[in-house]
């Protein structure tokens, strides 16, 4: 989860939530807008203005990563597929996958323990 900058004033400015889940195969993008929160804070128990944007992919195991980017605010993804495939994802309107990238195990090796200060 983020706090985004999109349509705020300024770095000061109160910006909303945005949450990613992976969710049967699929990444669920959450939002919700904080055009309020100073008048009226969320509560535990109560429901919140949390709204579904979008459903998007298949074959998905986890997302590891959400930011947002300066340029055109882009916001960027990491996912995990159920083939151990790692996926890197944009959002310009809607989520699309850009570029597969190499799985865990093809690229991470175990190293030798780290010793000393």
């Amino acid at each position: 989860m983020i706090q985004d900058f999109l349509n705020t004033a300024n770095e000061t400015s109160i910006g909303g939530f945005q949450l990613l889940v992976a969710v049967g195969g699929s990444v669920q993008h959450w939002e919700r807008v904080n055009d309020d929160i100073q008048a009226k804070a969320p509560a535990e128990g109560v429901q919140g203005k949390w709204r579904l944007v979008e459903t998007a992919g298949t074959g998905v195991k986890h997302v590891w990563a959400l930011v947002q980017g300066s340029f055109k605010q882009k916001m960027h993804m990491i996912t995990e597929g159920t083939d151990g495939q790692l996926a890197y994802w944009e959002r310009d309107g809607k989520w699309a996958e850009v570029e597969k990238l190499p799985a865990l195990s093809d690229t991470w090796s175990a190293s030798t323990a780290v010793s000393g200060g």
